[in-house]
């Protein structure tokens, strides 16, 4: 996922170290940055980090599938790429 490739190379950029931690939680790895998330923007990560792990196991496929219809599918995806946009400013 983008969002996760973003977060992980800010984590590098803030942190001495070279080698981000090994997870997908993308809160979890801004947490060691200075990007100042507000309760909206922690929320859609959240749910985000939903799918980075849901959508890795079979077994919650069929969750997800009821969950994505077409508008939220479309909402997710402008929202991600907002998020996308101003990440990347802060990797700049």
């Amino acid at each position: 996922m983008v969002i996760e490739k973003i977060c992980k190379a800010l984590w590098i950029k803030y942190n001495e170290e070279n080698l981000p931690p090994r997870t997908h939680n993308l809160i979890h790895l801004l947490s060691t940055t200075p990007i100042e998330l507000d309760e909206h923007l922690k929320e859609f990560m959240l749910s985000l980090n939903r799918f980075q792990l849901e959508g890795r196991y079979p077994d919650y496929l069929t969750k997800m599938y009821n969950v994505c219809n077409e508008s939220f599918t479309t909402d997710m995806i402008d929202k991600t790429n907002k998020l996308r946009l101003w990440l990347q400013e802060k990797v700049q």
